[in-house]
């Protein structure tokens, strides 16, 4: 089964509403920066929890299809197989702990709340985190701050004019030390090429299509011949050079044996397993380019049991 917590912490960093279908919503509300008893703090994101606004918007199901690679129909399935769970859980327990979001709770009258986690915690602050809690000073304490910051801008001038005198001072010692020059042991690239005094053998590859007839010469036997039988090329090269390059994908799996699985309880189907980019692909046709491998689409059958195909190119 999807872990479906983890889409519902992703949508809930990115997201203001988040619908569980079939239960309610996580709702965020933005409280901008503030600045309380001399303190700045930064802006927050704080969570509730509304029973009532539990429509299937398909936010969470098209998740669950990006991230498995599944048709929108099946992660819509998935995503009520999995929330189903969850509120088995919340029914069996009282309570239902959702990492880093909150804690839906039952008292004793069946009323369901949300106690949100600390806003420090939160995922959905994710984005805050790195901002910090302040201290704003009053109008003295700022001047004498000016004062100082006026101060350490003069020596850091000072500092940087120093440096600059001592690298022109540098750069005068260099140009003005005079700098011996070898021409005997130097190379110069208007030097012409060394001449070839010796020749070198060269082992050229032999080509040449089966049944060839090579002539060879032979001591004393000016007009003696013999036939050289080559080889074909191998048929792995051939292979390679019509190798498809367009995957017609109906599913994608993370392993291999639920790959196999979706193979199996399919037979009347000419299906087979691609593995790429660490997921097991079922392909159900091939092609050298995209009209090839597509044309499978064409048949209604096919696109009744598969409407989501797509082409993959590698």
């Amino acid at each position: 089964m999807i872990d479906i917590i983890q889409h519902i912490q992703y949508l809930v960093s990115r997201h203001d509403c988040v619908i569980l279908p079939g239960w309610g919503a996580i709702v965020a509300q933005h409280v901008p920066a503030c600045v309380s008893d001399g303190i700045l703090y930064p802006p927050v994101r704080k969570l509730g929890f509304n029973p009532a606004v539990n429509h299937n918007d398909g936010m969470l199901a098209h998740s669950v299809a990006r991230r498995e690679g599944i048709s929108y129909d099946s992660a819509v399935a998935a995503v009520t197989a999995a929330i189903a769970k969850l509120r088995n859980l919340y029914d069996v327990a009282g309570l239902l702990a959702l990492p880093r979001i909150g804690t839906l709770r039952r008292d004793s009258s069946g009323t369901m709340s949300f106690i949100p986690v600390a806003d420090a915690k939160s995922i959905a602050n994710i984005a805050f985190f790195e901002l910090p809690v302040m201290e704003v000073v009053d109008n003295a304490r700022q001047e004498s701050a000016s004062e100082a910051v006026v101060r350490l801008s003069g020596l850091r001038a000072f500092a940087r004019g120093a440096a600059a005198v001592a690298a022109m001072i540098a750069l005068g010692i260099t140009l003005t030390t005079p700098v011996i020059v070898n021409r005997a042991d130097t190379s110069f690239a208007s030097v012409p090429a060394p001449k070839v005094t010796a020749a070198k053998a060269v082992n050229l590859p032999l080509a040449a299509p089966a049944d060839s007839t090579l002539f060879i010469a032979v001591p004393n036997h000016a007009d003696a011949t013999d036939t050289l039988k080559l080889a074909p090329a191998p048929a792995a090269v051939a292979a390679k050079a019509l190798a498809p390059t367009f995957y017609l994908i109906v599913s994608s799996h993370a392993n291999r044996a639920e790959a196999n699985a979706y193979v199996a309880a399919r037979p009347d189907e000419k299906l087979t397993v691609f593995e790429s980019d660490r997921r097991f692909r079922i392909v159900a046709a091939t092609g050298s380019s995209f009209n090839e491998a597509v044309a499978l689409k064409s048949n209604a059958d096919f696109s009744r049991r598969h409407p989501d195909a797509w082409v993959l190119r590698k």
